[in-house]
């Protein structure tokens, strides 16, 4: 059976071009071509015909949805989606992201169009324009990746980006760290400057047990009376910037761990200062945050944030084996959140908290090895400089 011939583009007098409309998976799209000739224009448009049905293989589509669609338009379901399945303190910060750098760049563009030099003119545009750091330009690549995971569920592309580097000049922000005479200081002065009289400062128990056991800012604020079952804390909420209830920032961040000594002394004083079910009731984030910065002040020691208490914990546990430390940190895998522990499970957690009460003792001792230990502080933080500790 002789082929059947395809019917040739059309003559456009308005606008001097030929054009012809080719139709995939009950949907269409109209290609141009502005040769002279019907033949040269023909055979550009049957080229760019042919790459387009090959891109539209196998998509179909969801809803009002369709590979053509523009990604500003597909915005605004990626929208709704992550709204009604992640907290606010999440979906904000990314929805930020795509509406003042992303969208901008390639919000025009239909998502059959992507690919990874349009993204990386993303996050090339985001660099120059914006001086953004290293981690908020790896968090829009996440972001990114993100909206095409959503895109290939509903039928719009099969693309997934692979090969889009962040620029090597982007900055990274300095960890800071409280070095040992500066933690001699947190574990001894328990009071902070509030209108101009030296007072117990309320967060005290907070920022030592971040310290102490490697606890992110939200984790010691989500912490109950409840949580802790003889010497063993369960860590199984989180409050975030939003004030929401979460479950902490991963999967790994429901763990368990056994208080040292000078944990179950931090523990023991804030439970009893504390009227409520809570550790530390009415915990704001920011709020968090303004009283480390006014201790700092009041005490004479740099000015860190919330989460370089918990890089200092990681720092002065790098003389730990780094199985112990993930664990403690939530950065390995978990048990079941009340899971029954076994003997070495449960000896691990009895060896963290004596290697972390000798190796605290050590560093919080008046002996002449402060200088050094200063020093070592310093050296395991610049042989680890990219390790995350988040």
């Amino acid at each position: 059976m002789p082929k059947k011939k395809l019917a040739p583009p059309i003559w456009d007098e308005k606008n001097h071009r030929w054009k012809k409309t080719a139709y995939c998976n009950s949907m269409s799209k109209t290609f141009y071509s502005t040769k002279k000739g019907v033949t040269s224009a023909e055979r550009e448009i049957t080229v760019a015909i042919n790459a387009w049905k090959e891109k539209m293989e196998g998509l179909t589509g969801s809803g009002h949805l369709t590979p053509m669609s523009k990604v500003k338009d597909v915005y605004e379901d990626f929208k709704l989606d992550i709204e009604s399945r992640t907290s606010k303190a999440n979906w904000h910060t990314v929805e930020w992201r795509f509406e003042r750098w992303i969208l901008p760049v390639i919000g025009k563009r239909s998502i059959l169009d992507l690919n990874d030099g349009l993204i990386q003119k993303v996050i090339n545009n985001a660099y120059t324009q914006g001086n953004l750091s290293r981690k908020t330009l790896l968090n829009m690549r996440a972001d990114i990746a993100a909206f095409l995971k959503f895109c290939r569920k509903n039928q719009l592309t099969s693309y997934r980006s692979e090969d889009v580097d962040i620029p090597k000049s982007a900055a990274r922000k300095e960890k800071r760290i409280l070095q040992p005479e500066q933690l001699k200081v947190l574990f001894s002065v328990d009071t902070s400057i509030i209108n101009n009289k030296r007072v117990q400062e309320p967060y005290i128990y907070a920022f030592r047990l971040q310290v102490l056991h490697c606890l992110r800012p939200g984790e010691v604020g989500g912490l109950k009376k409840s949580d802790r079952i003889g010497d063993i804390v369960h860590i199984q909420r989180s409050i975030n910037s939003e004030k929401e209830i979460t479950k902490g920032k991963n999967d790994n961040a429901i763990r368990a761990f056994q208080l040292s000594n000078l944990g179950k002394e931090c523990w023991d004083k804030q439970a009893a200062l504390s009227d409520s079910e809570w550790m530390f009731p009415g915990f704001i984030t920011d709020s968090y945050r303004k009283r480390l910065r006014a201790y700092c002040l009041s005490n004479n020691i740099p000015v860190i944030s919330p989460y370089e208490l918990r890089h200092t914990s990681f720092s002065i546990m790098q003389a730990l084996p780094e199985g112990l430390v993930k664990a403690a940190g939530g950065h390995s895998k978990n048990m079941d959140t009340f899971g029954i522990y076994g003997h070495e499970v449960q000896g691990d957690m009895e060896l963290t908290a004596q290697l972390l009460e000798e190796r605290f003792d050590s560093l919080l001792s008046n002996s002449e090895n402060q200088g050094q230990n200063k020093v070592n502080l310093q050296n395991e933080q610049k042989e680890n400089p990219n390790k995350p500790h988040d």
